[in-house]
C-alpha cells in the first residue's frame, strides 16, 4: 500500500512546531521516539548510500522526530520527520476512515498531501 505524507508547498517552510502541537492534540495520542539505531542499522545493512544514512543519523540528532499513535478512532499512526508526517495505515479501509483527518490537518496546516513508498 503506498504511503501518504503531509508536506509544505514546494519552497515553504514546514511547520513543525503547528504540526507537533496538532498531533498531540489528537484525542488519545501515545507519543513514542523513533528507533533510529535500528532505522541506521539497517541501512547499514541493506548498503543504503552514505549520505542517506547521514540524513538518518541528523534526524535522531535534532531530537524533533517522533512517533504517534492514536488509541481511539480513526486510530491516526504516523511519524513526525523534520520536514513531513508519514502515515501509516492497516489497509484501506483505515486509510479512507483517516481521510477526513489528515485532509483536515493538511488544510488547517497548510500542507499537502503526497503518495510516497511505505515503510
Amino acid at each position: 500500500m503506498p504511503a501518504l505524507y503531509l508536506v509544505p508547498e514546494r519552497g515553504a517552510d514546514f511547520p513543525y512546531d503547528q504540526v507537533k502541537a496538532a498531533i498531540e492534540g489528537l484525542a488519545s495520542v501515545e507519543i513514542s521516539d523513533v528507533d533510529f539505531e535500528k532505522i541506521i542499522a539497517d541501512g547499514i545493512r541493506n548498503e543504503w548510500p552514505p549520505q542517506l544514512v547521514e540524513n538518518q543519523r541528523q534526524m535522531q540528532q535534532s531530537g524533533k522526530c517522533f512517533n504517534f499513535a492514536q488509541g481511539v478512532e480513526p486510530f491516526l499512526e504516523g511519524t513526525v520527520y523534520l520536514e513531513n508526517v508519514y502515515f501509516l495505515f492497516e489497509d484501506e479501509a483505515h486509510a479512507d476512515r483517516c481521510a477526513p483527518v489528515i485532509d483536515g490537518m493538511a488544510q488547517d496546516l497548510g500542507l499537502k498531501t503526497s503518495i510516497g513508498f511505505s515503510r
